[in-house]
């Protein structure tokens, strides 16, 4: 029976025809102070079910039985058996009376309840009910029901129809229940109620999983002794705070809330040991003097107790994941509560379901920062804005993010001031700490110390792997840079993959289970670069600049190695960061990799991304070798080439002329780059209309490439396509035509059907037949070329606006505007958006003004059409 200060009521149900009628009614009674035990939360113990079920329902005071048209799963004859002459007498009646000789579990309920004595309420179903679900029971089933069913009315049993939810619940709240003084045996931290920001939809679903128990046979019973979850992740990404704000959120639905710092198997001990007191359990055995007999007396309370909620908090080493899973699996036997545990460990296993958190969304962090110094802070106009920043710079982690709020509410600061603090001395505001403030036990830079320490424990290459990691970005890392072996060190005693393994193991990596990625914290990052003295963060940074460099392997300028190098450009821009090679002063590999990243960015078209990189090239080889050196003459080239796409072709050409005559210099043996600056040189020159010397210079340049490389190296196509595209231009279109096809068919053969240098010798024949009257081909061509690009470089590339401009014009003068006009938009679009002065955004513009006003447009109405255009597109882009 219960206790003086509870009430204890058993609800009974088939869930799947009435779990959300049986819920309603529980979390009324719950609300009233009544001790809820409800069939989906009941547990097997150590013997059968249904035995557990029979010791339960003796101690309760009331049971509630909602009897629909469904039978339910039964347990099996010999467990039945078990029961003895428990149920003898209630058993004999039914069989008499029904005929029946079976009964499901919560007919048993029934049975149980009427055997013990217990007050019982019966509420059944009418026609016109809706259940849950639809009832898949077979005739045998069915009938057993309705012949329970017809039981119950022959004892009077019958009671206010089930029709409803809100009747149901109605016809609940008219009974008697008594307004006990229920105290729900609690030691969780206050919550952060509406401060508690971004874990909504985990919430839901980790209430929705330790709801949902594994079933056995057909009827769904339930088979669990403790559903247990261990929250894993990265220290500071809120794991006790959710398991915390967890409990407050749905503490009617349990009968304690308790909460045990486990940080070793003598913390879990001592801790378990003192739920023994009077502010929690207040068990009698508080005032004995043995620390093992109140840990036992907590253990029997919690085995002879249903319904409660236990966080097992900071599991955070092997040792003390053994002591819980211990505890769970040898203690506890019979138990019926609900575990959460939080560790930084991964290793879980399954029957624990591990759920990995993950830091805030952008915005929730955001939003958690404003919160948080809401009234505390000094306000600005782009606090919003800086908010957002803040939260990118601290990785979303929820402890930064409090760390940050606690600092610039003491402070009576603004936002900005706090970023501007970062941005100067992270060092500083990742040490600094209070107490007073902050709901956690220690500093930013000392978050991750245990982890730090059982790495090195564990695996001192796991710990060197994670010093080199450092340095790169926190974006995604390709697995595949694992397999790439570190320059001029020793090989690492094991397998890389296994040394990744040790990190995910201590949340200090976490791997992508959609690619073949992994990611470290920036905060991880910083704080494990911070922890290395001078000289070893210089050796650190020195290897992962060339683990990096030698994995960007592939040439920049081909789409066909983009795949390999994408993946790690956020991690060749780290470690090439000013602020980390400049005070190293070695001019390789920086310059080498910087090359190859501003050669990337170029080729893309993120031109203004790639001009500082491609100066600091220019920069470093100047200072680091002679005048004339040839790494000068490629730095040389490569910054004219990138200022002549953007259309500045006056600041480019002393550029290319100084790379030409470095080349020129140098060429007592061959060298391709030479051909290559005398081919951008004649560009160059074509463009200002110096067409003797420019196409003197191409002939030069490709006359080296066929003596040197061969006939049909695609180097030979180059020259040949920039050469045809001047005879065309010139007029001579027979010799422009045969160049052009010898260009095709190399890089055809070169790079197969499908790649940019194929589009540019297709866009350059299409233009020939164009002007040559073969209209068919040349609009075949110009598609080909067009849908090559697109599938190559995406939408938004410049030499896919080139593209759609030539066939737009093509279809204007074939009179097919409809088609022609939305090419020609797109075209007009994609230069401008590109936010640099394109050489062809002029001729874009005058193009598509030219096909308005042969729609008929006045050339005012065409530029408004124009701005209209500009306007809808500016208004379509998302925030920044």
């Amino acid at each position: 029976m219960s206790t003086a200060t509870h009430y204890h009521v058993f609800l009974s149900a088939v869930s799947k025809e009435l779990g959300s009628y049986r819920a309603k009614v529980a979390a009324v009674l719950r609300r009233k102070g009544l001790t809820v035990c409800e069939q989906q939360d009941f547990r097997q113990g150590g013997g059968t079910l249904i035995q557990s079920l029979a010791d339960y329902i003796a101690q309760c005071d009331a049971v509630i039985l909602l009897v629909g048209e469904r039978c339910g799963g039964q347990p099996t004859d010999a467990h039945a058996a078990s029961l003895g002459e428990v149920a003898e007498a209630p058993y004999a009646d039914y069989r008499a009376h029904s005929s029946e000789t079976a009964l499901s579990y919560t007919q048993w309920e029934y049975l149980l309840a009427r055997h013990h004595n217990r007050r019982t309420l019966v509420y059944e179903t009418t026609d016109d009910f809706t259940p849950d679900e639809p009832n898949p029971e077979g005739p045998a089933d069915r009938r057993r029901q309705q012949a329970y069913r017809a039981w119950l009315r022959h004892l009077g049993k019958h009671t206010e129809p089930l029709t409803t939810q809100a009747k149901l619940v109605e016809d609940v709240l008219v009974q008697d229940f008594p307004d006990v003084p229920f105290t729900r045996p609690t030691n969780l931290p206050l919550s952060l109620d509406d401060f508690f920001q971004g874990r909504e939809e985990v919430l839901e679903a980790l209430r929705g999983q330790l709801r949902a128990a594994p079933t056995a046979g057909t009827g769904g019973v339930q088979s669990s002794v403790i559903v247990g979850k261990a929250l894993h992740g990265l220290g500071g990404v809120g794991k006790t705070r959710l398991a915390v704000e967890y409990g407050w959120r749905y503490r009617t639905s349990y009968a304690a809330l308790l909460l045990v710092a486990a940080d070793s198997p003598a913390d879990l001990d001592r801790n378990l040991a003192a739920l023994c007191g009077a502010p929690v359990l207040n068990l009698p055995e508080q005032d004995v003097p043995e620390e093992a007999r109140q840990r036992a007396a907590v253990l029997h309370w919690l085995r002879t107790t249903p319904g409660w909620l236990l966080v097992l908090d900071n599991l955070d080493t092997p040792e003390a994941r053994q002591a819980a899973e211990a505890l769970l699996r040898t203690q506890l036997p019979g138990a019926q509560g609900h575990v959460l545990m939080t560790s930084r460990l991964s290793n879980w296993r399954p029957a624990l379901r591990p759920l990995e958190l993950d830091v805030l969304t952008e915005a929730a962090a955001a939003h958690l920062l404003l919160t948080f110094t809401e009234g505390r802070r000094r306000p600005t106009p782009d606090e919003q804005t800086v908010a957002i920043e803040i939260a990118r710079v601290l990785g979303q982690l929820p402890l930064a993010l409090e760390v940050a709020a606690a600092y610039i509410a003491t402070r009576r600061k603004s936002l900005r001031y706090y970023l501007e603090r970062w941005q100067a001395n992270r060092a500083a505001l990742l040490a600094w700490f209070d107490e007073a403030v902050i709901d956690y036990p220690r500093s930013m830079a000392v978050t991750w110390q245990t982890s730090f320490d059982q790495l090195r424990q564990e695996s001192p290459d796991a710990q060197l792997l994670l010093n080199r990691l450092a340095w790169l970005a926190p974006d995604p890392i390709p697995e595949t840079l694992l397999a790439v072996p570190v320059p001029n060190a020793p090989p690492y005693a094991e397998d890389p993959v296994e040394l990744l393994a040790h990190l995910t193991r201590y949340s200090l990596a976490r791997q992508d289970l959609h690619s073949d990625t992994f990611t470290v914290h920036r905060l991880v990052q910083a704080v494990t670069r911070q922890r290395l003295g001078k000289a070893e963060a210089d050796a650190r940074l020195v290897e992962a600049l060339g683990w990096v460099n030698d994995a960007f392997e592939g040439n920049a300028q081909d789409v066909r190695s983009w795949p390999t190098l994408e993946p790690l450009l956020p991690h060749a821009l780290a470690v090439t960061a000013t602020e980390y090679t400049e005070p190293l002063g070695n001019p390789e590999p920086t310059s080498r990799l910087l090359n190859q990243v501003g050669q990337l960015l170029d080729t893309k078209a993120q031109l203004r991304e790639a001009e500082p990189l491609v100066r600091r090239v220019l920069a470093i080889t100047e200072a680091h070798f002679s005048s004339n050196h040839p790494k000068v003459a490629t730095s040389l080239n490569n910054l004219a080439a990138l200022l002549i796409n953007t259309n500045r072709l006056s600041e480019a050409e002393p550029f290319m002329r100084r790379a030409v005559a470095i080349g020129e210099e140098n060429s007592g043996l061959y060298d391709p780059n030479t051909a290559i600056y005398l081919g951008n040189l004649a560009q160059l020159l074509e463009a200002t209309d110096h067409l003797k010397e420019a196409e003197e210079m191409m002939r030069r340049a490709l006359a080296l490439d066929e003596t040197h490389l061969g006939p049909n190296h695609p180097n030979v196509a180059i020259r040949l396509n920039n050469l045809a595209t001047f005879l065309r231009v010139a007029n001579c279109m027979a010799e422009a035509e045969s160049l052009m096809q010898r260009a095709l068919t190399i890089n055809e053969a070169s790079f197969g059907p499908v790649h940019p240098k194929v589009a540019t010798s297709l866009s350059n024949l299409a233009a020939l037949y164009q002007v040559t009257n073969r209209l068919p081909e040349a609009e075949t061509f110009m598609r080909r070329a067009l849908s090559i690009d697109e599938s190559c470089f995406g939408p938004g590339h410049p030499n896919v606006a080139i593209r759609l401009n030539n066939l737009a014009i093509f279809l204007r003068f074939a009179d097919c505007m409809a088609e022609a006009e939305p090419l020609m938009q797109r075209a007009f679009l994609i230069f401008h958006n590109l936010g640099w002065e394109h050489p062809y955004i002029h001729e874009a513009t005058s193009n598509y003004t030219r096909l308005l006003m042969a729609k008929g447009h006045t050339q005012e109405q065409a530029l408004a059409s124009i701005q209209a255009l500009l306007r809808e597109a500016a208004d379509q882009q998302p925030p920044q």
